[in-house]
């Protein structure tokens, strides 16, 4: 499996609306945002592991046999929001979202 950056500073970006009002987002909102950005659940549970691992968010999916359960991921650490800083600065008006 081949690891989307570019979907992953974009989920940050995604997590960062809600994670600003310390709003945990809803598993249905997260496979949405997703799927809506052609990432399917494997690489999804497979992309909040590896943020989960970094300590940038603060849940990690379970895995029950070959399935991911839980795609949940919390909200962003401190680590996270400031990682989502950065790229916002590097990338000027790049990452702009609206949870309203």
């Amino acid at each position: 499996m081949v690891i989307d950056y570019d979907f992953i500073a974009d989920f940050l970006v995604f997590l960062a609306a809600f994670s600003k009002d310390g709003v945990e987002i809803k598993e249905n909102q997260v496979i949405d945002f997703a799927t809506s950005n052609g990432v399917g659940i494997q690489q999804l549970a497979t992309s909040e592991v590896l943020l989960f691992t970094a300590k940038i968010i603060t849940k990690c999916p379970r895995k029950v046999g070959t399935s991911f359960v839980n795609l949940c991921p919390g909200v962003l650490t401190d680590a996270g929001l400031n990682l989502v800083k950065q790229l916002s600065g590097k990338e000027k008006n790049l990452f702009h979202y609206s949870n309203k």
